[in-house]
């Protein structure tokens, strides 16, 4: 059987995240020791359209002030720091990658958001919070590097309060036949699990 976990954290494990970050808010003028939120924008929001999908994410989500937010699988935790930062909420964020996690965590605290949210390494399949925990989560371009649907879907049904709600952006499997590799989240179909809107909702 397939390590699937181990696939995706070495496919995205081995990247020379913070100094390419940093090189790049020097040449935008920017003290990467001392950036703002916004500054990080071009370069965590590690997703299709970038900081105006997160924004039009966390609209459609109602996300508000208050909230404590589940991001799950948070790259380099941009998305966290916007529902911190712009949103107003308390974040809780897990990624399957722990040099993802461990540039998260020093970007925020560069930042100055440190005390609002939390990082973790962990698998979205075994997520390591209690029962009825958040009021929403979180999911943005995560779910094609997972194969067990059904396991996500009772683990964030567990880790939701009563009444809360999962808002997922995810990318689909479409009418055009098979994907062609590589693909920006696999080099190939052992860790890719894109579905059609049918067979997600059967």
């Amino acid at each position: 059987m397939t390590d699937i976990a181990g696939v995706v954290q070495r496919y995205y494990g081995d990247r020379p995240l913070l100094p390419r970050i940093d090189d790049a808010l020097r040449a935008a003028g920017v003290d990467p020791q001392a950036p703002s939120y916004r500054d990080l924008w071009p370069y965590d929001q590690l997703h299709s359209r970038g900081i105006v999908g997160t924004q039009e994410h966390a609209e459609r989500a109602r996300i508000r002030a208050g909230m404590y937010v589940l991001d799950l699988g948070c790259g380099l935790g941009g998305a966290s720091r916007y529902l911190a930062a712009e949103c107003g909420c308390r974040v809780a964020a897990i990624d399957l990658t722990p040099n993802f996690v461990e540039v998260a965590r020093i970007l925020t605290a560069r930042s100055g958001l440190a005390g609002r949210i939390e990082f973790r390494q962990a698998n979205a399949l075994a997520l390591p919070f209690q029962e009825g925990t958040f009021d929403h989560v979180w999911s943005y371009a995560v779910t094609m590097n997972i194969a067990d649907k059904e396991g996500l879907a009772r683990e964030v049904a567990r880790v939701l309060k009563p009444g809360g709600r999962f808002s997922c952006n995810e990318i689909e499997q479409g009418t055009g036949g098979a994907p062609v590799f590589p693909l920006p989240w696999a080099t190939d179909e052992a860790s890719s699990f894109i579905v059609s809107p049918a067979a997600r909702c059967a």
